[in-house]
């Protein structure tokens, strides 16, 4: 299996970035435990790219690629911090186009944002929701994370469904994460889509979030 997480690391994410970076970490060693260490083969791989806007473009950076999952070394929080705004749909496509170059048959697609759109330059929201539906139709799963942020619009946008999209509360992203991994391992073992239940969405504060963000529109 191959999983390919896309990390927002816009300005925003300076307050919870702490946070956000080790849910990462939790979210492969929970993998690895489901799936079984001694299991685990090198084509079990976990990509990682970062994005912002800064200067004059969308900047996508790879910091982790095709490593075997046993041999994740865990993501710090100074090796790239966060800055500039939030070209999602650009960076959306650069990932996709990533994975869909290594070709999987079971492969994971993770989005972890906190907040709208704001800045793409290369593609359109037609093109980004084109390049998802692509994976999707391959049998792919494509997950949607609302770092404090309501999600649900941004991900419908670009054809990302509600069951395949969560909002985290802070101090609630590791929580999520472990969720997230058990589906993870279902679906690379048995095929099972990845669907967030209502059990999922209570450990991750979901209804918290939409609550403050409804209070402040």
């Amino acid at each position: 299996m191959d999983i390919f997480m896309l990390l927002d690391r816009t300005g925003s994410m300076q307050r919870r970035w702490e946070e956000a970076v080790n849910a990462i970490n939790v979210y492969v060693d929970e993998v690895v435990k489901a799936a079984g260490r001694d299991l685990l083969a090198d084509q079990d791989r976990v990509t990682l790219a970062c994005f912002d806007r800064w200067q004059t473009g969308t900047t996508f950076d790879i910091l982790r690629d095709s490593v075997p999952l046993t041999a994740w070394a865990p993501l710090r929080t100074d090796e790239v911090t966060p800055r500039g705004d939030t070209p999602l749909l650009d960076a959306v496509v650069r990932l996709a186009a990533v994975a869909e170059a290594k070709g999987s048959e079971k492969t994971v697609v993770v989005i972890m944002t906190d907040g709208e759109e704001n800045a793409s330059s290369e593609v359109t929201k037609d093109i980004a929701r084109a390049a998802i539906e692509r994976l999707q139709k391959r049998g792919w799963q494509v997950v949607y994370l609302g770092a404090d942020f309501d999600a649900f619009d941004q991900a419908g946008q670009v054809g990302i469904g509600s069951a395949a999209t969560l909002s985290m509360a802070p101090g609630r992203m590791s929580a999520a994460m472990e969720a997230i991994a058990r589906k993870t391992q279902a679906y690379t073992q048995s095929g099972v889509p990845m669907a967030f239940l209502d059990e999922d969405r209570k450990r991750s504060g979901e209804a918290k979030v939409k609550k403050l963000r409804s209070q402040q529109d």
